[in-house]
């Protein structure tokens, strides 16, 4: 760069020995900006329905509601134990010969129909009526179409 030459630094250069007057510098006008389209959002309230938990159709102690399942569950309750297992997609051995696979059973068909309880409430039928749980569950798969 030549050092004879003025550098532009957005303002035009005195002569030399001229002191600048305030004419000399140029203004520059803010950029004005279109407008900004708002947008308003209207929120409508929305109706929350809350599915409250429900009960098993038939109590645990109910096994005359359906002889069927009460003649299976007494007498061959590894054949009910398999027909629970098929109509839940599991093996056979989850509900006969599985540690506490009856538990999980129950469990599964509470969270699918939305039925209450606790898994420690499940812990404490399967391990105290077991046989009265399969009874149950049976009651309950064929209530709701299932078995």
């Amino acid at each position: 760069m030549d050092t004879n030459q003025a550098v532009s630094y957005g303002y035009d250069q005195p002569p030399p020995g001229n002191p600048p007057s305030s004419a000399q510098y140029m203004t520059q006008q803010p950029m004005q900006m279109p407008p900004l389209a708002q947008t308003t959002v209207l929120v409508q309230p929305q109706q929350v329905q809350v599915n409250l938990p429900q009960s098993f159709s038939t109590g645990l102690c109910a096994c005359f509601d359906d002889m069927e399942i009460c003649c299976l569950g007494t007498f061959v309750p590894c054949v009910l134990g398999c027909q629970l297992a098929d109509a839940m997609n599991e093996s056979c051995c989850v509900a006969n010969c599985l540690a506490f696979g009856l538990m999980g059973m129950r469990v599964k068909t509470r969270m699918q129909y939305n039925i209450g309880g606790t898994i420690c409430s499940d812990w404490c039928t399967d391990a105290y009526c077991g046989l009265c749980v399969k009874c149950q569950l049976a009651r309950e798969l064929r209530a709701k179409g299932a078995m």
